[in-house]
């Protein structure tokens, strides 16, 4: 697990600004407008309030560079839609960012310790936010802009 909650923007080597589709899961619509109010103006965002609905998106063919997920929701939660991804649009697994307030609980701590997704802990800065979107669009357009048969190695935060 890589948790960027703690890390200051300026040790990271962004990557040039480019407008990416950014993917918003969380359950709560305060924390859909913040985002919003952070990247919408840089990026195009959607937002989804629950799994079956981000869930309906990805299964419609819909693609996005980046996806923020909140870890906890009530009903199907962030893992639900990890493996729903996993199974029916594998190549969007690593452009899945959690999001959590809850990195102290065991079942939270087990799930993202078995993947090499980024984790932003609550609370995190504005910085580290535009700087993990940044990151992983990029690497989601460098991933996309590359010739079929070539595997791409992962980067990750570390706090």
């Amino acid at each position: 697990m890589n948790t960027s909650g703690g890390f200051e923007p300026a040790t990271l080597r962004t990557a040039p600004r480019c407008r990416y589709r950014i993917l918003v899961i969380d359950n709560e619509p305060a924390i859909a407008r913040l985002f919003g109010r952070i990247l919408g103006r840089e990026h195009d965002l959607q937002s989804c309030l629950d799994v079956d609905e981000a869930c309906d998106l990805i299964r419609r063919g819909a693609t996005f560079d980046v996806i923020l997920c909140d870890l906890l929701m009530p009903g199907k939660s962030g893992p639900d839609f990890y493996r729903y991804v996993a199974r029916f649009a594998p190549d969007l697994c690593d452009r899945i960012v959690f999001i959590t307030g809850a990195i102290c609980l065991a079942s939270t701590r087990e799930f993202l310790d078995a993947l090499p997704n980024v984790t932003l802990a609550k609370p995190f800065s504005r910085g580290a936010l535009t700087t993990v979107v940044s990151d992983i669009g990029a690497r989601a357009i460098a991933a996309a802009a590359k010739p079929q048969g070539f595997s791409s190695s992962r980067r990750s935060f570390s706090s």
